[in-house]
């Protein structure tokens, strides 16, 4: 884990959370690095986990019907997404 459990508090939904409830968020994440031009997930994906970034920026892009892509969101670190 490359945070501590408090830390979590900064994520919006987790921000009146005990300490307990982050210990318990803390010990069922997985730790998972993305490098440039890699993927978290792809459009139309199941959606089987929550991200939380904390560090550096992730872009939500979608492909339009013309096929290019649209920058959805961008997502810095503390910010939920997936």
């Amino acid at each position: 884990m490359d945070f501590s459990p408090k830390e979590l508090r900064q994520v919006v939904v987790f921000k009146n959370a005990t300490d307990d409830d982050l210990a318990l968020i803390a010990q069922n994440c997985i730790s998972r690095s993305v490098e440039d031009g890699e993927f978290f997930f792809f459009q139309g994906d199941p959606a089987n986990y929550l991200y939380v970034l904390i560090s550096g920026q992730v872009k939500l892009m979608q492909s339009n019907p013309n096929g290019q892509q649209v920058n959805l969101r961008t997502i810095y670190p503390w910010q939920m997404f997936g």
